[in-house]
């Protein structure tokens, strides 16, 4: 299994979840990424959280894009990403298995190498590092 990243993308309105499809479908069907699991976490008017298994009538062919689904995120996770959601706003939380680190890395254990370390920088470290070089 290559490496596994949760990310957590928020949005004004329920219905803009929708709109992640067609680039993860894109995604998978390029053999880069397979999605674990995924769900959505909304307010109702009452601010009671509505977390909900992402299928076909929030995405429409999600079926086909999340073919192997395992259950990965809990309901403390759509707690913790829901905590700053409007009432008519949304969380889309996704568990995304990387699968092309583990095709590099088997080629290169082919061809006599070893993966020695595979880190991930989030985005503000790297923005930071950019600004130190500039």
């Amino acid at each position: 299994m290559g490496p596994v990243e949760v990310m957590v993308f928020t949005f004004t309105r329920a219905g803009l979840v929708a709109s992640v499809g067609p680039v993860l479908a894109e995604f998978v069907a390029s053999g880069h990424l397979g999605v674990l699991d995924a769900i959505v976490v909304s307010k109702s008017a009452s601010d009671a959280l509505v977390i909900t298994d992402l299928d076909d009538s929030i995405i429409p062919a999600w079926s086909q894009i999340s073919t192997a689904p395992r259950p990965m995120l809990s309901s403390a996770d759509a707690e913790l990403a829901a905590a700053d959601l409007s009432n008519s706003g949304a969380a889309l939380l996704i568990a995304l298995e990387h699968l092309w680190p583990e095709k590099l890395t088997r080629l290169v254990e082919d061809s006599g190498g070893a993966l020695e370390l595979h880190a991930r920088i989030d985005q503000q470290s790297v923005a930071a590092a950019a600004r130190v070089d500039a």
